[in-house]
């Protein structure tokens, strides 16, 4: 589980013999491929999977990872499920249930305390044991009610985005130094202002400076670059104006560059 202070981007892709189940554990909703996600929903996503996701302040996210063999192959798996767990492509699918999305958070929370009493040895075994079972049972038991797993359709513009959104990670990165324009972006102005802002809530040009300010922020706790200036790394991604660059820089992460630094600095004390 992890609970951030301030909005966060993830995109991860799975190993070729897991699935992972997310959930949201707040009534605050997040952008998943660009539609809404609330705490009814469950995200599951099949080996050499991949998700993007945004969450937001003050959210906690549960990533459920399961060995692909051992879910498939377990006894309280029912056939229909296990063929629907098969067929998923790499974009997963996402499932609207209350029912079972609360069922799935109390089974987490039940292994972990059942894992409590076990001898150190044995805890994580006990963990795996119990969260397969649960998982299993969990989703078969949504079948039988329904006879049919509630899917929630994801957008097809999210791919367009992601093209785009990658485009612009690598011209961050290329280029350490100036603003990117739209022009350096595939398609039309309109159409990429629209997939950014559907997916992320930000046109391009804002995410662009949302990169190049956690990249400064990065090099800033670099152990190596403790000597070059502040003013020379913000110029170095993209931050001509010092003034705006500590503005901007205060605003996402709620303290001044020189602040970062210190703070860095003392850790290595």
């Amino acid at each position: 589980m992890e609970y951030c202070s301030q909005s966060i981007e993830k995109e991860y892709h799975l190993r070729s013999n897991s699935f992972s189940i997310s959930l949201l554990m707040d009534e605050l909703p997040s952008l998943v491929r660009g539609r809404s996600y609330t705490n009814e929903h469950i995200l599951v996503v099949p080996p050499n999977g991949e998700n993007f996701c945004v969450t937001p302040p003050r959210c906690t996210l549960l990533i459920i990872t399961v060995e692909a063999d051992a879910l498939l192959q377990s006894l309280a798996l029912v056939p229909q499920v296990a063929d629907w767990f098969r067929s998923l492509s790499t974009v997963g699918q996402c499932i609207q249930s209350q029912w079972l999305s609360d069922r799935l958070k109390a089974d987490a929370f039940m292994a972990l305390e059942s894992a409590g009493g076990a001898a150190a040895s044995n805890r994580l075994q006990t963990v795996d044991e119990n969260m397969i079972f649960s998982v299993a049972n969990s989703f078969s038991m949504e079948w039988i009610k329904h006879q049919s797993i509630t899917q929630y359709q994801i957008g097809p513009a999210y791919e367009r985005f992601k093209r785009e959104r990658h485009r612009l990670i690598n011209q961050v990165i290329a280029e350490q130094t100036g603003s990117l324009n739209l022009p350096l972006l595939a398609g039309s102005k309109r159409s990429v202002e629209q997939a950014f802002a559907k997916h992320v809530r930000l046109g391009p040009l804002a995410y662009s400076r949302l990169l190049r300010l956690h990249q400064a922020r990065h090099h800033l706790r670099d152990q190596s670059r403790l000597n070059e200036s502040i003013g020379d790394i913000a110029a170095e991604t993209g931050f001509w104006d010092w003034s705006r660059f500590s503005d901007y820089y205060r605003k996402q992460f709620g303290e001044l560059p020189s602040e970062t630094r210190q703070k860095y600095e003392s850790s290595l004390r």
